[in-house]
């Protein structure tokens, strides 16, 4: 990050974009680094995205209960919101699945709350009423590449352990840098269309 401040400040835009989508891997959403991309953006063509990941349901236990909150009309977003209910209430599944019957992160929780997500939302696109959604669209775009684990990590785990990426493999983190290279940053069109590949 440092290096590729110093880059910017004399010119070469080109090595001080590389160094900033390194340290934005590194440390995923970290403000400070997503500003400094923004700045570099304005000599580059890439355009920093917004978040994919922004639930529009909420699960929470009360007492013995679970509850979920949603706006049952996006049937994919109940979806996703029965998925983390089961993780929530069933200990005896989260063993089964992660061999810890505690609540908490775990990528598996995620993958298969993600996946029922989508499935639901590209079952029901056709459909009189449903909804086009911009971010649901790149997450199947995601799924498709094979990066859904990716973004996992850059959007969520990164949540819970900010140094998480530092603590991958080198495929693992090649995999992250991939997913930030193609969706956390995009390509702009000189009239400032957004490409997408």
């Amino acid at each position: 990050f440092f290096r590729a401040t110093a880059l910017r400040k004399t010119g070469k835009f080109d090595a001080a974009m590389k160094d900033l989508v390194e340290a934005i891997t590194l440390r995923p959403r970290n403000e400070t680094v997503l500003h400094a991309l923004r700045q570099a953006g304005q000599h580059s063509p890439l355009h920093v995205e917004s978040e994919v990941l922004v639930p529009r349901a909420f699960v929470r236990r009360d007492g013995k209960k679970v509850n979920i909150y949603v706006d049952a009309t996006r049937l994919e977003w109940l979806a996703w919101a029965n998925c983390k209910a089961l993780w929530l209430d069933d200990a005896a599944y989260r063993k089964a699945r992660t061999g810890s019957d505690k609540p908490g992160f775990s990528m598996e929780e995620e993958r298969e709350c993600l996946v029922n997500l989508l499935s639901v939302y590209v079952a029901h696109r056709g459909e009189k009423d449903a909804v086009d959604d911009d971010r649901l669209n790149r997450l199947e775009a995601i799924a498709k590449d094979h990066l859904l684990d990716a973004l996992i990590i850059y959007e969520l785990a990164s949540r819970v352990s900010p140094q998480v990426v530092l603590t991958l493999s080198d495929e693992e983190r090649s995999r992250v840098r991939t997913y930030v290279e193609k969706y956390v940053l995009t390509r702009v069109a000189p009239e400032g269309a957004v490409l997408h590949e």
